[in-house]
């Protein structure tokens, strides 16, 4: 996966809106916990378990890590995904 394709998941992912009740991350939210969902699925279909690690590392980097924690928990059943951020 190159830079510029993990950018722009990581822009996708950044951009699911926050629960309006409680302000706390998007996995609070129905639809955005399947938005991010669906993104994890594209980028398995694209780029396998590799393409789901290394958007995640990019995520903590770029995000922050409880970001990512949340993310690689949303993710888990795609693929062979275990729910666990990458070393």
């Amino acid at each position: 996966m190159t830079g510029p394709e993990l950018a722009w998941y990581v822009t996708r992912l950044a951009q699911i809106p926050c629960s309006p009740l409680t302000g706390v991350g998007f996995l609070d939210n129905a639809t955005g916990s399947a938005e991010c969902r669906r993104i994890g699925s594209e980028i398995y279909t694209l780029a396998g378990l590799d393409g789901l690690a290394a958007v995640l590392k990019a995520c903590r980097r770029l995000l922050d890590a409880g970001t990512a924690a949340n993310i690689a928990q949303a993710w888990t059943g795609i693929g062979q995904w275990s729910g666990q951020l990458p070393a």
